[in-house]
């Protein structure tokens, strides 16, 4: 068969580059519609939502799993049910802390979480990258805190120093 010929070169560029745009612009769409971040979690109780964050800690108790999830907005806990959410036990076995992970679930109002009030029950989880023991945690004496500043920094406490003495 014969092909199609175009002898204008500059509208096959120009048809790429607005075809590319397109595209572009339709992702960022789609990424920031289904993204939430923490701070925003208070004005979308009931809703389904989709949190991507560092695991903070996390609890394992008789019934119930809790995660501490922080983005770079805040910190919210999600709850999980281990009745309820038995699908979802496989995947939050495999957690540490400083885990990747991104979780789709309901966002609720709870008086009795210490975090701002939120919770979040989740639904799915995705792991998006399981994080190596680290090596220092709060217990380790000063010269390894030192030798692991980067790390050591992350702590809530020590970023808030951190932002104050810059301040000045």
């Amino acid at each position: 068969g014969q092909f199609f010929v175009v002898e204008n070169h500059a509208f096959c560029n120009f048809a790429l580059f607005l075809l590319n745009k397109v595209l572009y612009y339709i992702i960022i769409f789609r990424r920031k519609k289904m993204r939430t971040y923490i701070k925003d979690l208070g004005s979308h109780f009931g809703e389904q939502i989709e949190i991507s964050g560092f695991v903070e800690k996390f609890r394992y108790q008789k019934s119930v799993q809790f995660i501490v999830v922080r983005d770079v907005t805040g910190s919210v806990q999600v709850a999980v049910d281990k009745e309820s959410a038995a699908h979802l036990l496989e995947t939050t076995s495999k957690i540490t802390t400083n885990t990747f992970l991104t979780v789709r679930g309901k966002a609720i109002e709870n008086k009795f979480v210490k975090l701002g009030g939120m919770e979040v029950v989740p639904e799915e989880f995705v792991l998006e990258s399981i994080a190596e023991t680290l090596p220092i945690d709060n217990e380790s004496n000063i010269d390894q805190k030192l030798d692991y500043r980067w790390i050591d920094l992350r702590s809530q406490k020590n970023m808030l120093m951190m932002k104050v003495q810059t301040a000045f």
